[in-house]
Order: structure tokens, then sequence, then C-alpha cells
């Protein structure tokens, strides 16, 4: 169950837990985060738009061993991460080949190096699948929305040419 009390900030529990409220952040340096940035909302700009696609973001956090607000209460991260998928099970004829999903780490500061991967570099740092299996119109599996690897390579390297901040792993 989940409890706030809007009128004094008290702190939020789920189940057994606590969780982050905002007088939490009040003169720590720190705000809430940006785990749903705007631009995965953006209709007309990003990162690939592709008829008949559907676009996947999953955005978590790594935490910190050693930064805490709050009293040790709210654990501050060390890096952000997000997985990406085009998936492309939906588009027709040549398109149907054009999906593909890689992963970003970026460090938790100002001006942040962000490591990009193609998924299947990137699941292995968390040991987990991410994105649903799927067999294509020819009877070929697709592992993690990775329809067309060269496809992904080509945009990771886009990507990572247009700021030095991105780094390819």
């Amino acid at each position: 169950m989940l409890e706030i009390n809007k009128a004094n900030n008290n702190i939020a529990t789920f189940g057994s837990k606590q969780a982050a409220v905002n007088v939490d952040y009040t003169r720590s340096g720190y705000d809430r985060g940006h785990l749903n940035p705007q631009l995965y909302h953006c209709e007309t700009e990003g990162i690939a738009i592709l008829l008949g696609a559907r676009r996947y973001f999953i955005t978590g956090v790594l935490p910190s061993n050693s930064r805490f607000i709050s009293d040790g209460r709210v654990n501050v991260p060390d890096h952000y991460w997000t997985a990406v998928c085009c998936d492309s099970s939906g588009a027709k004829d040549d398109l149907l080949t054009e999906g593909w999903s890689a992963g970003f780490i970026g460090e938790n500061k100002a001006v942040p190096l962000v490591s990009i991967y193609t998924i299947q570099k990137f699941l292995p740092t968390f040991s987990i699948k991410l994105f649903a299996d799927y067999t294509d119109v020819n009877g070929n599996t697709v592992e993690n929305c990775l329809c067309n690897r060269t496809k992904a390579d080509s945009i990771i390297n886009e990507i990572a040419s247009t700021d030095t901040r991105f780094i390819i792993k």
C-alpha cells in the first residue's frame, strides 16, 4: 500500500519499504531524477522513425554504494541506463526487418559519459531479458527486439558521432 501525506511530505511507504518524497531533496543539490525524459514522448523526432514500428524504452538506475541524501534514506544512483527497442514486427514489406535495439548507460554527473551498447552486449551487464522474443513472418526467432543487427550497429555509430560524450562499447 502506498501512503503519501502531501500536506507535510511525510515518508511514503510501499509495502514495507520507504520511498523518497520531495522534502528528501530539499537543499540536497539533487532533484528527483529523470527516469521518463520528454524525448521518449516525441512523435516527430528521436532516434528512429519507422512506419509501423513501435518504440519501447525501459529506464532504470545503478545505485551507489556510498552516495546518499536525507540522512542516508535516499540513494543517489551512480548511473542511469536505458534500453531501447524499435520493434518492426508490425511494419509492412521491407520495413519488417528494420527493427533494432540498443542499451545506454550514463554517469550521474553534470557532463556524463554515455556508453552505447548493442543489446546483446548490454544485457549481460544486467543478466536479465528486457524485451520479449517473437517469431517473424519467416519463422525466425527474433531475440530482445533485435531483428537487424546491421541496423542497430549503424544507428549506434550515428548516435556516437553526434557527441564526444557517447562511447561505443
